[in-house]
């Protein structure tokens, strides 16, 4: 018997929460007894308490409940319930006792159901299910079995918030009641169980809300072959093609769908291309009319990305030749995303968080204008860092702003405009001393572009210099010097070569030096 299917007792015996929250003895409630039982929880009774006392506590206001059915036995019974849950053998005690010739008293099944149906409370709902399981009054439903599984994990604490509603469990099934109320687990097994049969409403939950439990089409960093079919058979099960064929869908529904594309998409890097028209029939349909109905439509920098991602691998002049339909369809389409991006709504928030490498979605909208508008990454994102950091600061390495520029460094050119900007931030002079070479960013910053200068002989020597000043950043130097050209040594090289090998015998030194102390300590 499943969960969903158990007779209330007659109407004229109120429901124990509802009596609770409206008379509750000194006007508590029951969400305001659920607040305190959470707060309390995890250290009200140490490890060393017995557990026979509270077991016997617990038994008894049960059984008070049972004959007086009132607020105040109600409130005890529920404290005791939720008092403590990581003691199995404290629940076990309390099933026992409560046990009255091996059959729950109905006013107590009562509780018990209030309890599953109303607590936001994860650790009222173990302890209840735990002891009607052992009373064998657990109803054989393997929903009931899912709800006690994931009760019991530390992330049903935060991602379901609230135990769904007995209407809940009535209209949609305890399962995906769960996956609605955020539970992961609940949402992997609606979508892995997902088929062509699956019930409408399921269909659109995937569809709407499913994108964030799809699993990534990266495992282990690497990118994982099946994703695709697995991909095309949700699109299959959803009937995605059917549904963006209406004449119009709603914003959540476009988003939704723009993502899926968006990791399909991930495929034409990965040597699965939209390259034959039968295996990619329906994706295709799909993209096409969802680029249909993003026209003139307002997104967020999260969706604009998604579709820059897509516009660059599928429609952009460097998507390796890929034709979906035949070169002139694609042209228009491709013509109808820029367009998405030119929308005035969508290029002011571009534009805005483009001002600042301190703006929320800077990274985002900096791939969209390299993708869409063709500006240059290097350039984009070096005027950005001139605008944020004029003077020595931290920031822009700890944003990884460093390691991006130093990637984005295709030529000489940009290599040398790279280094000078590092130069005038640290102001570093022309025999490689700086007043900020002490400053803790100053080895990491001056190494990333040292490590990016060896590619190009001769480039930004004060920064050599001052790199073989730095204790932290000498390593890169050194590399740096093996792989340039001699003859672009900076002047007076050796000497400062030297000097670098001389304080590191000095520090080999002054530990030697340490050694002999702790030797001289033990003799004495």
């Amino acid at each position: 018997m499943s969960i969903r299917s158990y007779k209330l007792w007659p109407a004229k015996t109120i429901s124990i929460f509802d009596h609770l929250t409206v008379h509750g003895d000194g006007g508590s409630s029951q969400s305001e007894i659920d607040s305190a039982i959470a707060d309390i929880n995890a250290d009200i009774f140490p490890l060393g308490i017995e557990p026979e006392p509270f077991a016997a506590n617990c038994a008894k206001a049960l059984q008070a409940f049972t004959k007086t059915q009132s607020a105040l036995t109600a409130r005890n019974a529920y404290a005791f319930l939720s008092a403590h849950h990581f003691r199995k053998e404290i629940v076990d005690l309390v099933a026992k006792r409560a046990s009255i010739a091996n059959a729950l008293p109905p006013p107590l099944i009562q509780l018990f159901q209030d309890c599953l149906q109303h607590s936001p409370h994860w650790v009222v709902v173990r302890n209840i299910l735990s002891i009607m399981k052992i009373l064998k009054a657990l109803p054989m439903d393997d929903q009931v079995i899912f709800l006690e599984r994931v009760s019991m994990h530390h992330q049903f604490i935060g991602e379901v918030p609230n135990i769904p509603s007995e209407a809940d469990f009535k209209k949609d099934g305890l399962l995906f009641s769960l996956a609605k109320a955020g539970d992961w687990e609940a949402q992997d097994d609606i979508i892995e169980s997902l088929t062509p049969n699956s019930s409408l409403a399921v269909k659109e939950w995937v569809l709407r809300h499913g994108y964030d439990s799809v699993p990534s089409p990266e495992t282990m960093g690497e990118y994982d072959p099946t994703y695709i079919a697995y991909i095309q058979n949700l699109f299959e099960n959803t009937d995605m093609l059917g549904v963006i064929s209406q004449p119009s869908i709603d914003d959540g529904l476009a988003v939704s769908i723009l993502h899926y594309l968006s990791d399909l998409a991930s495929g034409a890097v990965n040597d699965v291309t939209w390259t034959d028209p039968k295996l990619f029939e329906n994706e295709t349909e799909i993209l096409f009319r969802l680029i249909d109905h993003l026209e003139g439509r307002e997104l967020d920098l999260p969706e604009l990305y998604a579709l820059a991602y897509i516009y660059e691998e599928l429609l952009g002049p460097n998507s390796d030749d890929i034709i979906l339909r035949t070169p002139q369809g694609d042209s228009v389409m491709a013509k109808k995303v820029l367009a998405v991006f030119d929308v005035d709504e969508n290029r002011t928030k571009i534009d805005t968080a483009l001002s600042s490498t301190q703006s929320t979605n800077f990274m985002e909208a900096l791939a969209i204008v390299v993708q869409t508008r063709g500006w240059s990454r290097f350039d984009t994102l070096l005027k950005a860092l001139r605008a944020d950091f004029p003077r020595r600061g931290s920031t822009p390495l700890r944003t990884g702003l460093i390691g991006q520029l130093a990637d984005s460094i295709q030529n000489r050119s940009e290599a040398e405009q790279a280094s000078q900007w590092c130069i005038d931030y640290f102001r570093i002079h022309a025999n490689g001393y700086s007043t900020f070479t002490r400053q803790p960013d100053f080895d990491k910053f001056v190494s990333i572009l040292l490590q990016t200068n060896a590619r190009y002989t001769g480039v930004a020597p004060a920064l050599v210099l001052a790199g073989l000043d730095s204790v932290g950043a000498r390593r890169a130097a050194a590399e740096l010097l093996l792989a340039w050209h001699s003859k672009d040594y900076p002047d007076d090289i050796a000497r400062r070569i030297e000097n670098a090998i001389n304080d590191q015998e000095v520090v080999a030194d002054k530990l030697k030096t340490i050694q002999v102390k702790m030797a001289q300590r033990l003799l004495h």
